[in-house]
């Protein structure tokens, strides 16, 4: 029996190894259950969160399940990107196809190869999805620029319209306060690794600044996966009066990495699983953007934001392998996204109105070369959208909050492709839809810091520009055409929770959700085209807890049980590709002695298919478990550290695939035992 690992192993071998592991796993739960029995934790329902409602609201007040990672969260971890920090949290599955953070999927709720186009992904509010299957670039996001990170589970899309069918994650960065001081920081690590970084930031009455650059390289896990970037980030926030702030920001990010593709089982018998058979594949991104947001207070505590931001994205990605050429494209996106904020009294209870507009507009181009330098096709995608919504908060009684919401979306898309080569015919076609979204939820705080909620929410999911080209593969002459018969996906999400404050040190978290989707999009093997499905269910619940034993030790962990599955059709009752049934964390903060600590982290990810196996052809991928140990001293001014990642070196992959070219199983090896080291210092 083959494993995803790279290496061969016998049935009765593979058998015991999952024992071992599933035992291991067990009695953690166990001992840890028994430790927390008589354990505390910290309250976290009194703090603010913007993202739910995108307007500063106390957790306690919000009826959905919500997470935040602080930085200090950050500062624990091993974590280089940010989707290494997201493996830790409840009801996320990232996957990440080199080990590099160049390529990676965040999956909420059970998408997975979607997982996307299904989840939205923000920077201080700012829409970094692409109109593309590209995906986020998550590697311009530095984990040093970030303050912290919020993630709204659940669908969204009453206030975000598109892409968040599974949950809203929102990156939030630093703002520069007190004093002015400098941060500079090296680390060192496996595979070459090295990152040195170099931060200014501080205020004064008026201005608030930080001002952040980082240069990184990493010669990577496997052959041809080495990754290089250089980032600048600046952030002003001026105060022009006290009802007046005008926040500036901008960013710059250039990197270079290889693209190392797939091993298939066959070629895992022959090579070492750090082995790349697509040596000359390589790419290119350069990307910047500034955002522009003034932020008026009026009769009061009342809100009026502006804000406007452009982004400039190019990608240059060269297929040596094979002989098939370069592709060169280029993404605008400019958004205006005005918001108003009402705080009145209704009955003599209070009240919040949120009413905003959403507008962006998109051109993207690209130019198809052959590895001659012919060129041989040129496409243009225009995209649109303009969306309007309002969100209502009313409290019904001091414990009791009711809030609801409503939107309506309209987008177009222009399509014009030319083909140089003679084998498919021009595409001059345009596309729109109109889409409409709502949210109902109601919150009751029994207690101090423990609350239940319910909700119930429309959400929608566009299609991506790909996804609209259908082929035609049997005839010839060879067409192509644009797709009317896609339609976008609809979802009707049902949601219950709990934030519950056992004691003044134990905090436990509960939600059980289900999501009924029409017409979910996807990538059919058989026919090379994207159709939708007939019907899908995404069920599932999500529990999570955190006990501070002493005030030098906390134990915190959650667990995700997902059900995704096909409602009919061809695959009636398959479980959807990709997404593992169930997830474990557990993790440890200890600071045994002053200035010392250790944090581990245990990251259990169970069986799922393989993405384009709908129809269970093929076993499931391998279940995994890695564990991650870091050590750190920290003074008043400097700080080192030193961490192991894996440090069992498990063998596993988080993506695999069924090759379209050879129906044979293919992996993408993530690394092995690696580790990491540096320094930082603040003067």
């Amino acid at each position: 029996m083959l494993r995803d690992a790279g290496f061969l192993l016998s049935e009765k071998g593979v058998m015991m190894y999952k024992r071992i592991k599933s035992v291991w796993l067990i009695l953690c739960l166990i001992f840890l259950m028994e430790i927390g029995a008589s354990a505390q934790s910290d309250v976290t329902l009194g703090k603010i969160v913007v993202t739910p409602v995108r307007y500063p609201r106390e957790m306690k007040k919000i009826a959905g399940s919500v997470s935040i990672i602080t930085r200090e969260d950050i500062n624990n971890s091993n974590a280089q990107t940010v989707p290494d920090i997201l493996r830790t949290q409840t009801g996320l599955v990232v996957r990440d196809y080199y080990g590099n953070g160049t390529k990676v999927t965040v999956d909420l709720r059970g998408f997975g190869e979607t997982a996307g186009s299904n989840t939205l992904i923000l920077i201080d509010g700012r829409r970094i999805n692409e109109i593309d299957l590209s995906g986020v670039d998550w590697t311009q996001i530095p984990l040093e620029r970030i303050e912290r990170i919020e993630i709204v589970r659940g669908a969204n899309s009453v206030l975000y319209g598109d892409n968040a069918t599974g949950g809203v994650i929102n990156i939030i960065t630093k703002s520069g306060e007190g004093r002015q001081r400098i941060n500079f920081k090296c680390i060192g690590g496996s595979y070459d690794m090295n990152r040195n970084e170099i931060s200014l930031n501080g205020s004064s009455e008026n201005l608030s600044y930080f001002i952040n650059a980082i240069n990184y390289h990493n010669h990577g896990y496997r052959r041809n996966s080495d990754y290089r970037d250089s980032n600048f980030y600046a952030k002003f926030i001026y105060r022009l009066s006290n009802r007046i702030a005008l926040n500036l920001s901008s960013g710059y990010h250039d990197s270079d990495y290889g693209l190392p593709g797939s091993l298939k089982e066959n070629q895992l018998a022959n090579y070492s699983r750090r082995d790349s058979l697509n040596m000359e594949d390589n790419a290119g991104e350069e990307d910047y953007y500034i955002l522009s947001e003034p932020k008026i207070t009026f009769g009061g505590d009342n809100e009026l934001n502006l804000p406007v931001s452009f982004r400039k994205r190019y990608m240059n990605t060269y297929w040596g392998t094979g002989g098939w050429g370069v592709n060169r494209s280029q993404i605008d996106t400019l958004s205006f996204c005005p918001k108003v904020v009402l705080n009145t009294n209704i009955f003599k209870k209070p009240d919040t109105l949120i009413l905003g507009l959403d507008f962006y507009k998109i051109d993207s181009t690209m130019r198809d070369y052959s590895a001659s330098g012919t060129k041989t096709g040129d496409s243009d995608v225009d995209k649109k959208s303009t969306g309007g919504y309002l969100h209502n908060e009313f409290s019904i009684s001091d414990k009791f909050i009711f809030n609801a919401g409503y939107r309506y979306e309209k987008a177009s898309y222009n399509f014009d492709y030319l083909d140089f080569t003679g084998t498919y015919t021009n595409i001059h076609d345009a596309v729109s839809f109109n889409e409409e979204a709502f949210k109902a939820g109601l919150v009751y705080n029994h207690k101090d810091n423990s609350n239940v909620f319910i909700n119930i929410a429309e959400s929608f999911r566009l299609p991506v520009t790909e996804e609209f080209m259908r082929y035609n593969f049997l005839v010839w002459p060879f067409g192509r055409y644009i797709n009317k018969s896609l339609v976008p996906q609809k979802s009707l999400s049902y949601e219950m929770g709990m934030n519950q404050k056992i004691n003044s040190r134990l905090d436990t978290t509960l939600t059980i959700f289900l999501m009924k989707i029409k017409n979910e999009i996807f990538f059919n093997p058989d026919t090379f085209n994207n159709e939708n499905y007939d019907k899908t269910e995404h069920r599932g619940l999500e529990t999570g807890w955190s006990w501070n034993i002493h005030d030098n030790l906390r134990l915190f962990g959650n667990y995700t049980f997902t059900e995704a599955f096909f409602d009919g059709g061809a695959y009636a009752g398959n479980q959807i590709p990709a997404v593992p049934r169930h997830k474990v964390i557990l993790g440890l903060d200890w600071q045994p002695y002053q200035h010392w600590q250790i944090n581990s982290i245990i990251n259990y990810v169970g069986e799922r298919y393989f993405i384009s196996d709908q129809a269970h052809n093929y076993p499931q991928m391998s279940d995994y478990i890695t564990v991650d140990v870091k050590l750190s001293y920290k003074s008043d001014n400097i700080k080192f550290f030193f961490g192991i990642n894996n440090i069992f070196n498990d063998m596993y992959s988080e993506y695999g695939v069924i090759s379209t070219t050879s129906a044979q199983r293919a992996y993408y090896p993530s690394p092995g035992r690696n580790f990491i080291c540096g320094f930082s210092f603040t003067r």
